[in-house]
């Protein structure tokens, strides 16, 4: 399960982790943000116009960035997010902002 309409505010990872962790959406409360994996699997690849790479019927995102919970192998400083203008998974600092989704 998703989160239906994702916060709009980029934060760093810790931050991001923490609001997944204490989100509260209808009944639920055990939010978490999602693995490299799992962000991964709502990306639309079949699309061929260069931007928006999400399935939109059943997601509204910003063209952006997103964390995933997963750390770099290469270094505990740094984690894995999702480019959904290309659909490219890359690595970057823990410390810079970046949009959340959070999954359960």
């Amino acid at each position: 399960m998703w989160e239906s309409v994702p916060s709009t505010t980029a934060m760093t990872w810790d931050a991001a982790k923490t609001f997944c962790a204490n989100l509260s959406l209808g009944t639920y409360t055990d939010w978490r943000l999602p693995n490299i994996q799992e962000l991964s699997s709502i990306v639309d690849y079949a699309k061929s116009d260069g931007a928006n790479y999400w399935y939109a019927s059943k997601f509204t995102l910003a063209t952006s960035y997103y964390w995933s919970s997963t750390t770099s192998a290469d270094s505990t400083t740094t984690a894995r997010y999702l480019d959904f203008s290309t659909a490219n998974a890359n690595s970057t600092n823990k410390t810079y902002n970046l949009r959340v989704i959070c999954t359960r």
